[in-house]
């Protein structure tokens, strides 16, 4: 008993430390290698009570302190009708979690940004959709890593600066998702865009599925040979553009699924292409084009 409320109040410590690593740098999605570091020490402590399990009203106490820091001061209200998140009651694979962000802004307003926030996984904030045109509605999906059993939270910024969320508890297998192993060697997924496609649901309203290989390391995984941690290497930003138009900008995070894949609609503009350029935490960067002209 003594050793499970000392190991407890550790974990409560270097999540601290975490937290006020967030507030100094603006964003959880740090790509510092400090940041990993810390984050991987935060990792492994986590570890140990996500197996046990997390609560609602747990993950209630995280997010008290994760408002302020992410959002400051400003008022949150919640969201009705606005935004759906559809995720699965229970993951039955924490590595790759399916969610779907859907949102509708009324009264002729529109998505400026969209926050997506896992509680209880090391890097909270988990993705940012910065929107570059203007439009009243946009949906997401995408496949995330769940560390344990958390509340799921959208929050939604539009063109007046006011905020709306809505949540979602999850629960999970309780694998430690952030540290399992990578499938494969990572030294051969040589990251790149692997894949695109568009689909039509009116003649205006599309969609387009991207595939990514990419390992997305989170720094918290270890080699199953050497038993060394594994350097981060994630998926820091997506940049996507409808020809000469942007879309949105993603900033990611080691809660990304090993191979993210990323689908979203748009409204087609007349252009003959996607546009798509990725940047990793290494600076590495891949660009990539896919055909919607109307014979696509």
């Amino acid at each position: 008993m003594r050793e499970t409320v000392s190991r407890r109040g550790k974990e409560h410590a270097v999540k601290q430390q975490f937290i006020s690593k967030i507030s100094a740098i603006g964003t959880a999605a740090a790509t510092a290698k400090s940041s990993v570091f810390l984050a991987s020490v935060l990792m492994v402590s986590l570890l140990m009570i996500s197996l046990g399990g997390t609560t609602a009203s747990a993950n209630e106490a995280s997010w008290a302190e994760l408002k302020g820091l992410i959002f400051k001061e400003r008022a949150i209200e919640a969201a009705h009708g606005e935004i759906v998140i559809d995720a699965p009651y229970r993951a039955s694979d924490d590595r790759r979690v399916p969610v779907t962000i859907r949102a509708k802004l009324q009264d002729g307003h529109t998505i400026k940004k969209i926050t997506f926030i896992i509680d209880e996984n090391p890097m909270p904030v988990s993705a940012i959709f910065d929107m570059k045109t203007r439009r009243n509605d946009a949906t997401f999906s995408t496949f995330m890593r769940m560390n344990g059993p958390s509340t799921l939270r959208a929050v939604v910024e539009s063109d007046d600066g006011k905020l709306f969320m809505i949540t979602k508890f999850v629960k999970t297998s309780g694998l430690g998702a952030c540290a399992a192993p990578p499938v494969g060697d990572p030294d051969q997924l040589q990251p790149k865009l692997a894949d695109g496609e568009t689909r039509k649901a009116t003649r205006i309203k599309r969609a387009a599925h991207l595939k990514i290989k990419h390992p997305n390391l989170t720094g918290l995984q270890m080699d199953q040979i050497t038993l060394q941690y594994i350097l981060a290497r994630f998926v820091k930003k997506v940049e996507v553009a409808q020809g000469d138009e942007p879309l949105f900008t993603l900033t990611g995070s080691i809660s990304f699924s090993e191979n993210p894949e990323l689908t979203f609609d748009y409204n087609y503009n007349g252009a003959e292409k996607i546009s798509v350029k990725m940047i990793d935490t290494d600076k590495a960067e891949f660009s990539k084009d896919f055909p919607i002209g109307i014979g696509s």
